[in-house]
């Protein structure tokens, strides 16, 4: 199957990564607090801690024959196991949340099981899948009156409509999901849906809108402290500079990307982000530039291959 791409794989990292807000959040149950340690963890880019902590609210909740709990621990297990690039286990995870989700029955962890399954159909290219998921999910939220997790639903029928190239169709759900977000004064969905419309402005070769809106999703992500969308800003923003040709503004945020990356301990994703700067500064004559990308390129390539300086 044909890959949705890195922008629309962009976007639904930024929106659908089961980072749910307090309106949205399940009540704790027995399993509650470890549960949400994971997705703190996760959300800090410990992927390590985030297993650990989940794997013993799975421990914990079924200790207590707690299904809520349980269900809970499977949907952040596949949150964690997406992050970490296994996506037959994040797959599997999922169904298993669905389905203790409904046995419950607590329709609003299956809304939101359903956004997750819907983000990783996506992403393996299965779009009338994801489509369906995103579909169940959003009819649930607005059910339940719940703006939050509606407005990220819309966002993945959004990711489905781009991935189709029916980027006016995707804009009108951004729009919607926007509204929705706002609504709830849900600020890691705005960011998000602001996100998603400056991939749409890219995609309609709008550089000067693209900016804008990814700046302000930017500005949304760093007021909440929030290493990984912030990195997914500045991805996307460093390809829309390399896409409109303004090639120092890229520099700039392939540089930032890479700091990000670093202090996440993402050091491929930095090695990646620096060589494309270092490219840029030697293009355009940034000598220093091209000199501290070097350093760091080096640096960072000791630690990954184990050597001693």
């Amino acid at each position: 199957m044909e890959r949705t791409g890195a922008a629309t794989a962009g976007l639904l990292a930024m929106a659908l990564a089961g980072c749910f807000g307090p309106k949205d959040a399940p009540p704790p149950g027995p399993a509650g607090e470890l549960n949400a340690e994971g997705m703190r963890r996760l959300a800090a880019g410990d992927l390590v801690g985030a297993e650990e902590a989940v794997s013993r609210a799975l421990v914990q909740a079924e200790l207590l024959d707690d299904v809520r709990g349980q269900a809970e621990a499977f949907s952040n297990q596949g949150a964690v196991a997406e992050a970490g690039g296994r996506l037959d286990e994040a797959a599997a995870a999922y169904d298993r949340a669905l389905r203790l989700h409904r046995q419950v029955p607590n329709p609003e962890g299956e809304a939101r099981a359903q956004t997750n399954r819907g983000a990783l159909l996506l992403a393996r290219g299965r779009a009338k899948e994801a489509r369906d998921a995103f579909a169940a999910a959003l009819a649930l939220h607005e059910s339940l009156d719940q703006g939050s997790g509606a407005a990220r639903a819309r966002l993945g029928l959004a990711a489905v409509l781009r991935a189709e190239g029916k980027v006016d169709e995707a804009a009108v759900e951004i729009g919607r999901a926007r509204a929705q977000a706002e609504d709830a004064e849900d600020e890691a969905a705005l960011a998000a849906a602001l996100a998603a419309l400056g991939e749409t402005h890219a995609a309609r070769k709008e550089p000067a809108l693209a900016r804008e809106a990814l700046e302000r999703a930017l500005e949304i992500d760093r007021r909440r402290r929030d290493p990984p969308a912030i990195l997914q800003d500045l991805e996307a923003l460093a390809r829309v500079a390399e896409g409109s040709g303004d090639a120092g503004a890229a520099l700039a945020y392939h540089a930032r990307a890479a700091r990000v990356a670093r202090r996440l301990g993402r050091l491929r994703a930095a090695v990646a982000h620096l060589e494309a700067a270092l490219a840029l500064a030697r293009r355009t004559g940034a000598a220093d530039e091209a000199r501290d990308a070097e350093a760091e390129i080096r640096a960072i390539r000791s630690v990954l291959t184990g050597e001693v300086k």
